[in-house]
């Protein structure tokens, strides 16, 4: 099965720009400056990861699996021996300190064959290394911002990569149609967690745009979609479940509402639910609907 591993994390030069100011004497002022950082590297160097609490190398195959693997590979040692093992708990073995235990990652796409035995063991060290997301498998949100690389099969590939522009297709067709609704617009933007006192219709537009283009991988705090397919969600939804939804996200920059420890969500002492949607059933419920009043005017005071 062949195999294309591409670098999908975003660099962020303005983040990462260093303010600095010049000496006229003794005194700093003057002429100040934002030193702009290194271009990233095109190519990056990959070995296999180690865990240094347990002094052992993460792999995605068991210790009878690698040696079969490493027995294929054929490297030598010093004294001109194939070396036929490779124990995960011991890095000084000789297949771990060869010299050419290293793959270079090119930023524009690296592509694998794992019917070769050395790439397919750079599959297994990257199945086991949470920098890497295999097209494909779940991932949990709390992850998502550790994911460095994206792992896809040639024939995935293509098509995540179709779904994708469908998606974005989709989304945009959905923001340029409803350019002039302005108000529909910052309802979405507040149910996505952007609070807006005063909306802007250019702020409004672009920040959308950002959310669809730029940020659409990203995930909204507590949410299990990205931004992208949120944004889908919400432009389709009715103006009385945007308008909830933003309430909701106010309600939570402000602390009316709060969650605990335990990840539960309340209104005073009240328990609300476990999340958000579990909030917005508690307030629609007819018998709510004096908490619901309750949280609207604090919202708004």
């Amino acid at each position: 099965m062949r195999y294309i591993i591409n670098y999908t994390k975003k660099n962020n030069f303005i983040k990462d720009a260093v303010l600095t100011s010049k000496a006229e004497g003794n005194e700093l002022g003057g002429q100040m400056k934002y030193t702009r950082p290194n271009v990233p590297k095109t190519v990056r160097n990959y070995v296999p990861h180690i865990d240094y609490r347990k002094n052992a190398f993460i792999i995605d195959a068991t210790q009878k699996e690698l040696d079969e693997i490493v027995a294929e590979i054929g490297f030598y040692d010093k004294n001109g021996n194939v070396i036929t093992n490779a124990p995960l708990k011991n890095p000084n073995a000789p297949f771990w300190k060869h010299a050419d235990l290293f793959i270079r990652l090119e930023s524009s796409g690296t592509s694998l064959d794992d019917d070769d035995p050395l790439q397919k063991f750079w599959i297994k060290c990257f199945k086991a290394d949470s920098r890497f997301r295999f097209a494909g498998d779940k991932i949990a949100p709390s992850l998502a911002s550790r994911v460095q690389y994206t792992v896809s099969k040639i024939t995935e590939d293509m098509s995540e990569k179709s779904q994708e522009l469908d998606e974005t297709y989709v989304a945009m067709k959905l923001l340029t149609s409803n350019e002039d609704n302005l108000e529909k617009l910052t309802s979405v933007l507040r149910a996505m967690g952007w609070l807006i006192k005063n909306p802007e219709p250019k702020i409004v537009r672009s920040s959308l745009m950002a959310l669809i283009t730029d940020k659409k991988h990203m995930y909204p705090k507590g949410s299990s979609e990205n931004n992208i397919e949120t944004f889908i969600r919400l432009m389709e939804a009715k103006t009385a479940t945007l308008n909830l939804k933003g309430l909701i996200a106010e309600a939570l920059s402000k602390n009316i509402i709060n969650k605990d420890g335990s990840g539960q969500y309340f209104y005073g002492e009240l328990k609300l639910g476990s999340n958000k949607n579990a909030i917005e059933e508690f307030l629609t419920k007819s018998d709510n609907s004096d908490i619901y009043g309750e949280i609207i005017t604090k919202v708004k005071g």
